[in-house]
């Protein structure tokens, strides 16, 4: 299996998808706008496949920006851990996808990397 990292890793830097089939939401382009402000440039092309099934991973980072969401109303802290482990990817990565999360889909939500008192 190719890792995240990899695939962000070794890829020439391309502007984020403007259309698509499905017609992604303007909180999804946001998001593809915030992972390119955070220097992350992933394939959005590329194929992803797991034991069951293949994704784009587009589809599979806008699932992963989502979930980043619904976590950091529960469990903030471990926010940074569980995306490192799902994608496979660097803690600077982890942190770009999460702050591009944030901003696209949740911005009320707290940042794990603030520490509160």
């Amino acid at each position: 299996m190719v890792t995240f990292s990899a695939v962000l890793a070794g890829v020439i830097a391309n502007p984020p998808p403007t259309a698509f089939a499905d017609d992604p939401s303007n909180e999804d382009q946001v998001f593809f706008a915030e992972l390119e402000h955070e220097g992350l440039h992933p394939d959005y092309a590329k194929q992803i496949c797991g034991s069951a099934k293949c994704e784009s991973l587009r589809d599979l980072l806008v699932q992963e920006g989502h979930a980043v969401c619904s976590a950091l109303s529960g469990a903030p802290r471990l926010v940074p851990i569980s995306v490192i482990a799902h994608l496979q990817v660097t803690p600077a990565e982890a942190h770009g996808v999460i702050t591009a999360a944030r901003h696209a889909y949740c911005p009320q939500s707290p940042d794990p990397y603030t520490k509160t008192a």
